[in-house]
């Protein structure tokens, strides 16, 4: 018997002599995989650092804005312009360092009924931004940014989803339509 090496049987072509138990097999076989797997692994580029508050005002500044930091020093504001909106949107670093918050306000919600369902199916269709209602059911419609490698085209994709969301929605929210 051949010590590993490879043999013809039968013409059928080639195929690998049966050696050793079959855990030995899945053993040496879970070890190749590991090693392809952290060989993979190390030429994948490393995330840029999340971008903390400061940055994040900085960045938003550099875009043109004037921001306006909350009382708490954990949340700033800017303001666009829409039709038929004025829309401030504000920005904070969650808790966790892992997400940026976009979210504009918009005001308590008194929607009952078809009004409140018609708003929840909204967010299948508005996607990434959603509606949501605090604990003092006031409404926000936001969205989560991934804090890595952020970047102005990010936050501007963010605040012109919300702000074209906010007109496009105001039927439903805006109990003065």
């Amino acid at each position: 018997a051949n010590s590993g090496t490879l043999e013809t049987r039968g013409g059928a072509g080639l195929s690998a002599v049966h050696r050793g138990s079959r855990s030995d097999t899945v053993g040496r076989l879970t070890g190749m995989m590991a090693a392809a797997s952290m060989a993979a692994m190390a030429t994948l580029p490393a995330n840029a650092d999340p971008v903390t508050f400061p940055q994040l005002k900085e960045m938003v500044t550099n875009m043109g804005y004037t921001p306006t930091e909350s009382a708490s020093g954990t949340l700033f504001e800017i303001s666009l312009t829409t039709e038929n909106f004025n829309v401030p949107i504000g920005f904070e670093v969650s808790a966790s360092g892992r997400y940026i918050w976009a979210r504009t306000t918009l005001g308590d919600f008194s929607g009952e009924g078809d009004k409140a369902i018609e708003l929840l199916k909204s967010n299948a269709s508005k996607q990434p931004v959603m509606f949501w209602l605090t604990s003092a059911n006031v409404l926000v419609l936001g969205m989560a940014i991934d804090n890595r490698d952020v970047t102005p085209e990010h936050l501007r994709f963010a605040m012109d989803k919300i702000a074209d969301t906010v007109d496009e929605t105001a039927a439903i929210w805006n109990a003065a339509e």
